[in-house]
C-alpha cells in the first residue's frame, strides 16, 4: 500500500517554481486568437530535450510560450527569436492570463517510497484529468507505470507533470520515454485549452532537412544500455557538442511512427543485440531497413554492429552488410591498426572492446565491404562457468582476433553503414572517430 506522507511531501516539492532566477523563453504565437501555455522546463534533462522539440512547431490558435532555467539551456538547443525574463515571476506579469504546464522529473519519490514511481499530474482536477488521459493511454513497456492525480485549488492555473528520473534502462525507464511523455501532456494541454484540434504526438523531433546539418537519431529503446553511464543519452550529448549535428533519442514507438522520414542517420549503440532486436518487432526493423535503403545512414556500436549483420538463423538482424558474427565475452583495451579511411590516417592506437563481434566477411561478396581498421593481436578472457548450484570456476578462452576486421564500412541501397566491433565512440579512441562515422554515413553515394 503507498503512504500518503511521500505523497504529500513530493505535492510541496513540485509545486515550487523551480526558476528562482533568470529565464530564456520563445513565444511561437499562431497569429489567431486563442489561450496562451507557458511551458516550463525544470532542470532536467529529458524537460530540456522536450522543450527543444516542442519549439519546431506553433500552436493553431494562440500562443505556446516556452521558458527554461538560462544557466542550463544551451545556445546550441535554441533557435533565433529567445528573449529573455529576469525570473519566472516577470514571465507571469507579462502573460497575466496564461496558463502554466510544469515539466519535472523526480529522481528523489522512491527514497519515501520505493513503491511509488514518481508519475503524478498535479493541478486541477479538471485540467489534470485531460493530461492523465493522455498519459495513461501511452504504450509502454515500463512494468507498473501508473499516473496519479495530485489535487491542488481548482483555481489554479498551474499544472505539473512529474516523471520519473531514475535510470533503470531493464525497467523502461528511459529518457526517450520520459520525453514522448512530456510531447504527449503538452499536446493535451494544448487540446484542452482549445489551442489544437488534435492531441497525441506529432513527433516533430528533427527541424527541415538544410544545407551543413546531419539529424541524428539515437535509439533509445529496449536493449539499448551501457554500463558505464555512457548509454544513449550520452552518445546524444556527444553527438550533440558537434555544431553540425542535431541529435534526438528515438525508441521503437518513435520509429514505428515514421520519425526517421526526418533524421539523416541513424545509431544504435552498445548493449543487447537480441533485445534490440526484438524491441523494434518485425515492422520496426523493416522501417530502419527501409530508411538505409533509401539513402539514410546507420551506425552500429558493438550490440548494434551484431544487429545489423547477417541473422544466424536463430535471431532476426538487420542484414545491412555481408557480414557473419561470432560473439565474444572479452572487456579489455587492444590495439587496432587503422588504414587511411574517413576516420583518419593510417595508425594504431587503443579501443575499448567490451564484448563486440569478431566479423566474418562474407563471400563472395565481401568486395563491397571496406575494412577502416583491424585487431593487431589476440585476446583472451576468464570466463566464470560452472554446472548449477556448483562453486563457479574460471576458463580462460582464447579469442582469435589478429588481423580480423574491428571497424567496417559499406554501402546497402543508397545509404551508407558503419559497424564497429570495439567502442570507438569513447575513451580511449580519440573523439574525433564517432562523428566522422556519422559524417561518412550521412553523406550518401549508394545505388
Amino acid at each position: 500500500m503507498k503512504s500518503a506522507v511521500p505523497l504529500f511531501l513530493l505535492s510541496l516539492l513540485i509545486l515550487i517554481p523551480h526558476a528562482q532566477g533568470a529565464l530564456d523563453f520563445l513565444v511561437l504565437d499562431s497569429a489567431k486568437p486563442g489561450a496562451t501555455l507557458i511551458v516550463f522546463a525544470t532542470e532536467g534533462d529529458s524537460s530540456a530535450a522536450a522543450l527543444r522539440q516542442l519549439q519546431l512547431g506553433k500552436p493553431e490558435r494562440g500562443r505556446l510560450v516556452l521558458a527554461r532555467s538560462r544557466p542550463d539551456f544551451q545556445a546550441a538547443d535554441k533557435r533565433t527569436g529567445w528573449e529573455s525574463a529576469a525570473d519566472l515571476a516577470a514571465l507571469e506579469s507579462r502573460f497575466q492570463d496564461a496558463n502554466q504546464l510544469v515539466l519535472s522529473e523526480d529522481v528523489e519519490a522512491h527514497s519515501f517510497d520505493k513503491h511509488f514511481l514518481g508519475d503524478t499530474v498535479s493541478g486541477s482536477p479538471e485540467t489534470a484529468s485531460h493530461i492523465l488521459t493522455a498519459l495513461r493511454g501511452l504504450k509502454s513497456n515500463v512494468v507498473g507505470k501508473d499516473w496519479q492525480a495530485l489535487a491542488v485549488d481548482g483555481q489554479s492555473r498551474r499544472t505539473v507533470v512529474n516523471t520519473n528520473a531514475r535510470l533503470d534502462m531493464e525497467g523502461g525507464l528511459r529518457p526517450s520515454v520520459r520525453e514522448r511523455e512530456y510531447r504527449i501532456a503538452v499536446a493535451a494541454m494544448q487540446l484542452h485549452l482549445k489551442m489544437t484540434d488534435e492531441g497525441g504526438d506529432k513527433l516533430q523531433l528533427f527541424p527541415a532537412a538544410r544545407a551543413g546539418m546531419i539529424r541524428v537519431a539515437v535509439y533509445d529503446g529496449p536493449g539499448a544500455q551501457n554500463g558505464i553511464g555512457r548509454g544513449p543519452a550520452w552518445l546524444r550529448a556527444r553527438l550533440a557538442r558537434d555544431p553540425g549535428m542535431h541529435p534526438e533519442l528515438v525508441g521503437p514507438n518513435e520509429i514505428l511512427n515514421g520519425v526517421l522520414d526526418q533524421a539523416d542517420v541513424l545509431v544504435i549503440g552498445g548493449g543487447k543485440a537480441t533485445p534490440q532486436s526484438e524491441g523494434l518487432g518485425k515492422e520496426g526493423r523493416e522501417r530502419v531497413v527501409k530508411f538505409v535503403k533509401n539513402g539514410g545512414g546507420f551506425v552500429g556500436i558493438c550490440a548494434g554492429a551484431y544487429l545489423a549483420s547477417n541473422s544466424s538463423g536463430k535471431w532476426n538482424h538487420l542484414e545491412l552488410l555481408p557480414v557473419e558474427t561470432k560473439g565474444t565475452d572479452l572487456g579489455c583495451k587492444t590495439p587496432l591498426v587503422w588504414s587511411e579511411s574517413p576516420a583518419g590516417t593510417a595508425r594504431v592506437e587503443s579501443a575499448d572492446l567490451n564484448g563486440g563481434p569478431i566479423f566474418n566477411l562474407m563471400e563472395p561478396v565481401s568486395n563491397s565491404v571496406q575494412v577502416w581498421a583491424r585487431f593487431q593481436r589476440n585476446e583472451a578472457s576468464n570466463m566464470k562457468s560452472n554446472e548449477a548450484g556448483k562453486e563457479k570456476s574460471k576458463e580462460t578462452v582464447d579469442y582469435a582476433l589478429e588481423g580480423t576486421p574491428a571497424v567496417i564500412s559499406g554501402l546497402h541501397g543508397k545509404g551508407k553503414v558503419a559497424l564497429t566491433s570495439t567502442h570507438c565512440e569513447r575513451p580511449p579512441s580519440p573523439s574525433n572517430i564517432f562523428p566522422d562515422m556519422v559524417r561518412w554515413t550521412a553523406s550518401g553515394g549508394g545505388e
